[in-house]
């Protein structure tokens, strides 16, 4: 009998969940993705001495919705989320979230992505050469990786990564 009232009460709560999974904004959802993205990559160990894990995000904002990631940790790591107005100051990062692409130069982001520890992701695809490129796809949003740009970092994109990706670009 418990088995049977359990039923119901499970399907009511996945509704709710799906609903309130599409009702997230933007921000939400790119948070998410950015805290997994750092989940399943690794970095090389002599480039990652630092006590925190520093997501950047390059003259943006994401506001309350980056306030989760703060409880959280990547590779046994608190995160510490930072603001930062000058792509010089990318080199304590270990991610850097770049939106727009007329605050960036390509030289100052060629010279990013030399630094071999950082992971650079993207939501505007006229930023050429990123890592991860975050985009809309449909109703929901998707990502294409940048192997060829990983290529010369000492960073290690998961399998499982690679496969939820809608492009892998070799």
């Amino acid at each position: 009998m418990k088995k049977i009232l359990l039923i119901p009460i499970i399907v009511v709560i996945t509704i709710i969940q799906t609903l309130q999974a599409k009702a997230l904004p933007e921000y939400a959802l790119k948070t998410a993705y950015l805290y997994n993205f750092a989940l399943l990559t690794q970095w090389s160990l002599k480039e990652h001495k630092s006590d925190t894990f520093n997501i950047c995000f390059y003259k943006e904002d994401f506001g309350t919705a980056s306030d989760v990631l703060k409880e959280k940790t990547i590779h046994d790591k608190k995160i510490n989320i930072v603001s930062i107005d000058a792509i010089e100051e990318a080199r304590k990062c270990q991610m850097v979230y770049i939106r727009d692409k007329d605050l960036i130069e390509e030289a100052q982001l060629f010279e990013l992505l030399s630094e071999a520890h950082i992971l650079v992701v993207t939501d505007n695809e006229e930023i050429k050469n990123t890592h991860i490129t975050i985009f809309s796809d449909s109703t929901k949003l998707a990502f294409n990786i940048n192997l060829k740009s990983l290529k010369n970092t000492d960073l290690t994109v998961s399998s499982h990564l690679l496969k939820l990706a809608k492009k892998v670009i070799r």
